[in-house]
């Protein structure tokens, strides 16, 4: 349907009626005028030809009885004169008598003969005059016939267009009144009424139409349908609300157990992860440890035979590689050393200890190095955090963790570092913008020796790949967890888990919490 309002029934009715009267009104022009002048023109055409032969035959009659009149009145002269003639006294002329009433007689024979010829021909010459009359006479009848019959047809059609004008009018006056009334409100009331319905307003209002016609019975049909989906409506909704009943309820059920069966799923797969990084660390940790003991004396005996023949050189020469040996034995024993004491842990102690106080600590070693890099470093530890342990220990792992940070953010980031107690955990959480670590590494990170980093001469030890392997196992001896969060690209997340001081206060826990 086209964007302009599409004409009406009443509009389409009127141009049914206009073109039904136009067709009308031709054929009563160019099929009703024409048949019927010829119509009126083959039926007085008879009468005319009648007339004509009569008027013909009554001319005929008239020139032969006028004949025939002369031709007696010329034998009755005759007879008349020869009577006078024989009546005559001829014997008192000189002469044969017989002889000139004979010759009388020739004479009176002849012109009697002259006589009746003469009239015969006046009877036909009147008889042709009288034929020529008639014929022009009839030709002229025939010419004011057809003039009649055509007047006739134009005034049969004028009138017939009149009645037909007349009439289609009227009926169209009246079919616009019927239609407007029996259709056309109707069929509105029922748009309506079917508006509404497709609006989903069942209640807008009731259909009323009177009658017993086809529209009548259709509005009472529709009207019955629009209970039918009232009725259908009220028990979907019913229903529809016992589903949503039925639905929240089985929503929640599951939501709640699938929720504790994704936090004991979480809960195993932590478990076995750290059951099965504890059982590697101890297979580690043993062999780091029988080597780190051998390797310290060695790398102690090196270190004490360089300084004393150090203390009795004088050669600068000579000086300088006794110096480097020097340097190379202090790594060696300090990377032993982290060896030793990721091997043998040392027992926690049983003072308590502030978190919080001790990440602030951490940060402000951190801080300088953190604005030296363009790292924005933000701090979040307000609020108190206790736990029992080695304070020492513990912030060890905080410098640790920090320092790795920093060593992700060579050209700058951000840096958060939070401590905040959730629920019975005490949580330290330290966040980089880093390049972040690669899946593959993510197992791998907490094992002895393993790093992505090289280490150089000013820097001694870093890239040993023990920082985090040292960290594990002061948490670990701690009974916690470290945990790690990270992808490529989108930094890292270490997150520390301590058991919470009972008797300390524990903060509200923030949101988002790993």
């Amino acid at each position: 349907m086209s964007a302009r309002t599409k004409p009406g029934l009443a509009f389409e009715l009127g141009v049914l009626v206009a073109v039904l009267g136009a067709a009308l009104a031709a054929f009563l022009l160019f099929v009703v005028g024409p048949r019927t002048a010829t119509a009126v023109e083959r039926g007085t055409a008879p009468l005319v030809a009648r007339s004509t032969a009569t008027m013909e035959a009554t001319a005929r009659e008239d020139a032969h009885n006028a004949a025939a009149m002369l031709r007696t009145l010329i034998e009755h002269t005759s007879e008349t004169r020869r009577a006078t003639l024989a009546d005559l006294p001829l014997d008192l002329y000189d002469g044969d008598p017989k002889r000139i009433e004979a010759a009388i007689a020739r004479q009176d024979a002849a012109l009697s003969k002259r006589l009746v010829e003469n009239v015969d021909r006046l009877a036909q010459e009147t008889e042709a005059r009288a034929l020529r009359r008639i014929a022009a006479e009839s030709a002229a009848l025939a010419q004011r016939q057809r003039e009649l019959a055509e007047a006739i047809a134009a005034d049969l059609q004028r009138t017939s267009l009149l009645l037909l004008g007349g009439a289609l009018a009227v009926l169209l006056a009246l079919l616009t009144f019927a239609l407007h009334r029996l259709v056309i409100v109707p069929v509105r009331a029922l748009q309506r009424a079917a508006e509404d319905v497709s609006a989903g307003r069942l209640d807008a209002g009731g259909l009323v139409v009177r009658g017993n016609d086809e529209v009548a019975r259709l509005a009472r049909a529709f009207a019955a349908m629009v209970e039918q989906l009232k009725a259908t409506r009220a028990e979907v909704d019913r229903q529809r609300a016992e589903l949503a009943a039925l639905n929240a309820g089985l929503e929640t059920e599951v939501a709640r157990k699938t929720a504790a069966l994704q936090q004991a799923l979480d809960g195993l797969r932590a478990t076995q992860r750290d059951l099965v990084l504890a059982e590697r660390m101890a297979s580690v940790g043993t062999l780091a440890g029988g080597i780190a003991h051998e390797f310290n004396n060695l790398a102690g005996g090196i270190r004490g035979c360089a300084r004393e023949i150090l203390a009795g050189e004088t050669d600068p020469a000579r000086r300088e590689p006794l110096e480097v040996i020097v340097r190379a034995a202090d790594r060696a024993i300090d990377v032993t050393d982290k060896l030793l004491r990721f091997a043998r842990p040392r027992a926690p102690g049983s003072a308590a200890v502030d978190l919080a106080v001790l990440l602030r600590e951490a940060f402000a070693l951190v801080e300088p190095q953190a604005r030296q890099q363009g790292v924005a470093a933000e701090l979040d530890a307000a609020g108190e955090v206790r736990v029992r342990g080695d304070g020492a220990a513990l912030h060890q792992v905080l410098v640790n963790l920090l320092g790795n940070a920093l060593q992700a953010m060579p050209n700058g980031g951000t840096l958060r570092a939070r401590a905040f107690a959730d629920g019975g955990d005490a949580v330290l959480q330290v966040q980089d913008s880093g390049a972040g670590i690669a899946a593959a590494d993510l197992d791998r990170i907490f094992d002895p020796f393993f790093t992505t980093r090289q280490s150089d001469a000013a820097t001694p030890g870093r890239g040993a790949g023990l920082g985090l392997a040292v960290t594990y196992g002061i948490v670990q001896a701690h009974g916690g967890r470290i945990q790690v969060d990270s992808a490529p690209g989108a930094g890292s997340t270490f997150t520390v888990r301590l058991p919470l001081l009972r008797d300390g206060t524990p903060s509200a826990p923030p949101e988002n919490v790993p």
